[in-house]
C-alpha cells in the first residue's frame, strides 16, 4: 500500500514537473517534446473520461434548451384544452323555444 502510494505521488510529481518545464521554456528542444509525449501517454488514460466531461459540458445546455421546449410547447397545448373545455354560461333569456 505504502508503495503505491509512493509511485504515484512519484508519478504525479514528474507529471507537474513536465508542464513546469514545458511552460517555462521559450524555444522547446528534442527533450521537452519527449517530456510532452510521455506526458500524453501518462494522461491518455484519462481521456476518456476528459471526453466524457467535455461531452457532457457541451450537450447540456442543448438539452436543457430542449426540456424547456417541450415544458412551453406542453403548457401551451393544456392551456388551449383548457380554454375548449370552458363551458357556455347559460342564460335562460337566450334559450326560447
Amino acid at each position: 500500500m505504502l508503495v503505491s502510494r509512493t509511485l504515484f505521488a512519484l508519478y504525479t510529481a514528474m507529471h507537474v514537473w513536465g508542464y513546469i518545464i514545458f511552460i517555462n521554456s521559450d524555444t522547446p528542444n528534442a527533450a521537452d517534446y519527449f517530456i510532452i509525449v510521455v506526458f500524453f501517454i501518462g494522461t491518455y488514460q484519462y481521456l476518456e473520461l476528459y471526453l466524457g466531461i467535455v461531452g457532457l459540458i457541451i450537450v447540456l445546455p442543448f438539452f436543457l434548451v430542449y426540456l424547456a421546449a417541450k415544458a412551453i410547447k406542453k403548457h401551451r397545448k393544456n392551456k388551449r384544452i383548457a380554454r375548449m373545455l370552458q363551458g357556455v354560461k347559460y342564460n335562460s333569456l337566450t334559450l326560447r323555444g
